[in-house]
């Protein structure tokens, strides 16, 4: 079973309370938030974060859908 890290959990959860709430006018009011946001992550962050991502992903087409925890290969 593959999982996201409790940073990424973390990062996720506080961009959904920024967008909680409000009411868009559109798709394109929303894209523009959401753009907004994202912007607003530093870049070492996002590339760090996206590399953790494959490298969890790689562990994961490799397992074959066998449960796994934790990363031995570090």
């Amino acid at each position: 079973m593959c999982k996201t890290t409790q940073e990424e959990s973390s990062q996720k959860r506080k961009g959904q309370m920024v967008l909680k709430g409000q009411r868009f006018a559109d798709l394109s009011d929303i894209q523009r938030n959401v753009k907004t946001l994202l912007r607003g992550i530093p870049e070492n962050d996002f590339h760090d974060c996206f590399r953790q991502w494959h490298h969890r992903l790689t562990k994961c087409i490799a397992s074959q859908g066998e449960y796994f925890e934790g990363d031995s290969s570090r």
